[in-house]
């Protein structure tokens, strides 16, 4: 077996300028994500209270590990089981609906006339701030409005969504596919300029009409596009905090979790449990596992997705 051979002096010079180079990127993501992410699992299996007690002294304190208490406790809870099933239903909703309307409308903008208008105007929402689409939104879903009024013959009665515990969820679904199909629709777009017109002229020859060489051509060559849109919506939603949280505290009478918890997400939770009743021990905990719910949702996606992936 042969040894690797010895750098020379100008190779060991480049390597160490290389990790020099390197070495401010390397220690913030030492200081700001591994070492909170141990932290905060150390903190899962104690009882550390924001207010009481001083993190930089752990056993002067009053923090005991407590081991996995925490972890039953959130799990027992029936609001983490609540905000564990509703931020499911969140995800589901967003990114399916946002995920099949971006491929919508990248076929929409990548073969109608005036290109540029459509994929443009179709973006634009995603850049839309959250803080702004909450009073949109609120504005739109209320009594005596035109989207309203166009609802009711549907059999949906006129009223204030997000006061309302059965349609502020969906509410939020909604903001969500509004802000993120363009999004999708450019990932999208990428993917259909990827496939070659050679593919569709050999379909064309024979005979095979638009709908069949859309299901046997365009879908099946664009998965690779569909399984990091389905991979990181679904990691994005699983996480989602800033548009529920508006939507609970927003207006003249804001109501924590929403109206009958109907709001109320893994993340807002975790934000609640820590920030709120300074239970940051536990907060970790949730937090823990949230990232084994991910993990679950990234790991069958992969699954699925592995052997259609082209």
């Amino acid at each position: 077996m042969l040894k690797g051979r010895k750098l020379n002096r100008i190779e060991k010079n480049e390597n160490i300028m290389g990790y020099l180079f390197m070495s401010p990127a390397i220690i913030m993501l030492i200081v700001w994500i591994i070492l909170p992410i141990i932290i905060a699992f150390v903190l899962s299996f104690t009882n550390y209270d924001v207010l009481r007690d001083n993190i930089t002294q752990p056993f002067n304190g009053d923090i005991d590990f407590v081991g996995f208490d925490n972890y039953i406790m959130a799990i027992e809870n029936p609001i983490f089981r609540q905000a564990l099933g509703q931020t499911i239903y969140y995800a589901f909703g967003s990114v399916i609906l946002t995920t099949s309307i971006g491929l919508i409308l990248a076929l929409i903008a990548h073969n109608a006339k005036g290109k540029g208008f459509f994929r443009i105007a179709y973006y634009i929402p995603t850049v839309t701030s959250v803080a702004v689409l909450v009073i949109i939104f609120d504005g739109l879903f209320r009594p005596d409005t035109i989207i309203s009024n166009f609802l009711q013959t549907f059999g949906i009665p006129p009223i204030h969504w997000r006061q309302e515990p059965a349609f502020t969820m969906p509410l939020a679904i909604i903001m969500a596919v509004w802000a993120g199909s363009g999004y999708s629709m450019l990932i999208y777009l990428a993917g259909l300029q990827e496939i070659p017109d050679s593919v569709y002229e050999a379909a064309s020859l024979d005979s095979a009409p638009r709908f069949k060489q859309f299901i046997h051509i365009t879908f099946p060559l664009l998965n690779n596009k569909t399984f990091f849109l389905m991979a990181t919506g679904f990691i994005g939603s699983l996480q989602v905090y800033d548009a529920v949280q508006m939507l609970a505290d927003y207006g003249d009478a804001p109501i924590t979790g929403g109206p009958e918890g109907s709001l109320w997400t893994v993340v807002y939770y975790i934000y609640y449990v820590g920030w709120q009743q300074n239970k940051m021990g536990r907060a970790s905990a949730i937090s823990f596992l949230l990232l084994i719910v991910i993990m679950v949702f990234t790991l069958v996606q992969r699954k699925i997705f592995k052997d259609q992936t082209y």
